[in-house]
């Protein structure tokens, strides 16, 4: 059985996040940047566990970037007016993009080529675009 992970976290922000806040009169810019914190909350955190070489925090800290990242996604869309059902649907498009985009990276004859430990993009490689998803 798959586990919707877009779904659930994002469930999650709309319950606890998104719609209490802004019912409080919470703005959305401040919910965004309260979102960057907690990304550098848990991005800390894992960096202390790869410090003391703690694999389960490791592991559980990564999951956490992924989650508020996720998440922060979700408020985006949220917050230009989206309803809940949109915004996910629109957080798992980006997801898909920028999976796409980044397994596109392989070279023409299906190589990896990295330079400064960086995989080099092939020539022709575009970025994901995000232009038609955002409310005008």
């Amino acid at each position: 059985m798959l586990y919707d992970i877009i779904k659930n976290s994002t469930e999650f922000s709309r319950d606890f996040e998104v719609d209490p806040k802004l019912a409080e009169g919470v703005q959305s810019l401040v919910l965004l940047n309260k979102t960057i914190d907690f990304l550098n909350e848990e991005v800390s955190e894992t960096k202390d566990a790869i410090a003391e070489n703690d694999l389960a925090e490791i592991i559980d800290g990564f999951g956490d970037v992924a989650f508020v990242a996720l998440n922060g996604i979700y408020k985006t869309f949220r917050f230009q007016g989206e309803s809940h059902d949109q915004a996910r649907i629109k957080t798992e498009e980006v997801m898909k993009r920028i999976c796409e985009a980044n397994l596109g990276k392989k070279q023409v004859d299906g190589t990896i080529k990295y330079v400064n430990g960086k995989v080099q993009k092939p020539e022709g490689w575009r970025a994901p675009s995000y232009a038609d998803m955002i409310s005008a």
